[in-house]
Formats: C-alpha cells, structure tokens, sequence
C-alpha cells in the first residue's frame, strides 16, 4: 500500500477473528487504527457512515483480489512491468530486496529482468504530490 492508502483484512476485522494477513511498514509512516467496537460507534453516529465502510471494505478487497491474480497469474516479467505501473512513485524508496521478494522472484531474477528492459526504470522517481 502506498500513502493515504487503506490496508487490512477486511474478513478478519468483521469476523473478529485474527488475520493471517502481514503487514510490514517499509518506510517511515503514521498508522491509523479503530477497533470493530470503536467502528460500530462511529457508524451509529455518521449518517453515511456504512455506506461509506462499504466503499472501503470494498476498494481493500479489490486490491487484495488484484494482487492475488497479479501474483498467481502472470509471468515474472509482466509482474514486475505492472508493479512499476502501479508503484512507480516507491521504487526509489525501498530496497530491491523486497521488490523482488513481493513479485516472488530472487534479487538474482529480478536484477536480469531490470536489465533486459528496453527501458530500465528509474529509481529516482519522485514522491506524488
């Protein structure tokens, strides 16, 4: 996930059963969080309240869902080509380590793919605004 984004596990948050989903801040962040009682207190007090936690249970799964087809589904060099698409604007700021261990490939592998890229991406893309 990248800023002002919302990560989480939407079955083990409304289930109130715990994840086996990790999550692991590769960079410097600030971290919001609300328990499911704290939330059903919220959502008794905003009007749109459910329709808005609907939109974003919504918007989690769908990446959750892109992610899991992303990585089961396409050869390593596509993966990586989708994952600078969609994450360009972090690829300076975390170690190729852990690019290459999300795309499920070795550094190795990775390090091959960069360079058989027409065009190798840059790292020093900025931060979006």
């Amino acid at each position: 996930m990248c800023e002002n984004d919302f990560a989480g596990d939407p079955d083990s948050f409304f289930l109130q059963k715990p994840s086996d989903k990790n999550v692991q801040a590769l960079t410097d962040c600030q971290l919001m969080t609300i328990s499911y009682d704290n939330m059903q207190k919220l959502l008794q007090e905003i009007p749109r309240g459910k329709e808005i936690t609907a939109a974003i249970d919504h918007y989690v799964t769908m990446k959750m869902l892109f992610q899991r087809t992303f990585l089961l589904n396409l050869d390593a060099t596509i993966r990586y080509q989708e994952f600078i698409r969609e994450y360009a604007h972090i690829l300076q700021r975390i170690p190729l380590s852990y690019i290459a261990n999300f795309l499920g490939i070795t550094q190795q592998s990775l390090s091959r793919l960069r360079k058989q890229m027409p065009v190798a991406p840059k790292r020093d893309v900025k931060k979006p605004q």
